[in-house]
């Protein structure tokens, strides 16, 4: 897990990702993204959020998005503390998205996002051990100290946005909570479940010239 890491670092990390470069995807914690936070109704004393972030690139918004999770779980009974082991799925299967434009109207999705939040079609559990090849990770969260998730995500990559306007984001994240103490065999008989958490919206200005 990377500390202190500022949000203007990892916001050009973000733009620099955009244009093609390769970023590492990781934990951090950074500096002032409750500013533009948005986010969605505590379950299972888990919630998702949103930090918004944009820069303008060719006369027009670019927005990004990094996606948090924060831990409200008094305890942990498996680990004795309150830290909280999650594994989330791969990057394009935990999460979906709507966006709706100024005038009430879905945006298109690209390609890209078309293929977003469909269903796990490869399982966590394998007979040797967790499935980490199949694109899984594994996300410790401290307690009451929201943790980010990367890679962040630009919304033009996902939907095809032309106009300027306020839009409506709808996101909704999935991840899987399972008790450490259990066995690679009882965890085999008996999946664990995939905790869907409830929606984070966001409102979006887009700007063009």
């Amino acid at each position: 897990m990377v500390k202190g890491i500022f949000l203007t670092t990892l916001w050009l990390g973000l733009f620099l990702c955009c244009v093609g470069y390769a970023w590492e995807p990781s934990t951090a914690k950074i500096e002032g993204f409750e500013k533009n936070a948005f986010w969605g109704s505590e379950t299972n004393c888990l919630k998702a959020g949103l930090s918004m972030q944009s820069t303008h690139d060719k006369g027009h918004t670019l927005v990004g998005f990094f996606i948090l999770l924060n831990n409200n779980c008094k305890t942990n009974i498996d680990l004795r503390s309150d830290m909280l082991w999650l594994w989330l799925p791969p990057f394009d299967r935990m999460f979906q998205m709507e966006l709706i434009d100024a005038n009430g109207q879905p945006v298109i999705k690209t390609t890209r996002g078309k293929a977003l939040g469909k269903q796990l079609d490869r399982p966590l559990v394998l007979p040797a051990g967790f499935n980490s090849e199949a694109g899984y990770t594994k996300e410790l969260l401290l307690p009451h100290n929201p943790s980010i998730i990367l890679p962040p995500f630009i919304l033009e990559d996902y939907f095809s946005i032309t106009n300027a306007g306020t839009y409506k984001l709808k996101f909704v994240m999935k991840v899987i909570k399972i008790s450490e103490t259990l066995s690679i065999t009882s965890l085999k008989k008996y999946p664990p479940p995939t905790i869907e958490l409830p929606p984070v919206y966001a409102d979006v200005p887009i700007k063009y010239p």
